[in-house]
């Protein structure tokens, strides 16, 4: 075999291999973030609202780490894709807190469901989800 011909076959094993992997990662964020786009489309944050970006989250067994940009307000947790999740297709989502259930909380991270979707996120914005009990 000449070495052009081993270069093609390199080169198209790279370039298949960059498609698979491509639309493996569409696929991922239609059926999470992509589906809560769809039923809680975007709003536009309050000018108070507490906004952190690059945070961890988990959409029921896919992991978005440091791809997602937050934003609270008192009225909804925005969830903003960063751009290689928005480049997969995510779009950005505003879940009204009543949609939210809180499951677990815990120290650095917090489950809460969305509808059936279960996911896992930073405790600072997801306890928000349910007001704490009355101390007294």
């Amino acid at each position: 075999m000449s070495a052009w011909m081993v270069t093609a076959i390199v080169i198209g094993v790279v370039l298949l291999d960059v498609l698979v992997v491509a639309a493996l990662l569409r696929g991922m964020s239609h059926s999470t973030i992509g589906g809560l786009a769809k039923e809680f489309p975007a709003v536009e944050p309050a000018p108070d609202a507490v906004r952190r970006s690059f945070q961890s989250f988990k959409f029921g067994m896919y992991n978005a780490g440091w791809s997602v940009h937050v934003a609270v307000d008192e009225r909804y947790l925005h969830l903003m894709p960063a751009a290689l999740f928005r480049w997969c297709g995510a779009k950005n989502a505003s879940i009204p807190w009543e949609a939210i259930t809180l499951e677990k909380r815990g120290k650095m991270s917090t489950r809460v469901k969305i509808g059936k979707m279960t996911i896992w996120g930073p405790t600072w914005c997801l306890e928000l989800a349910q007001p704490p009990a009355d101390a007294g």
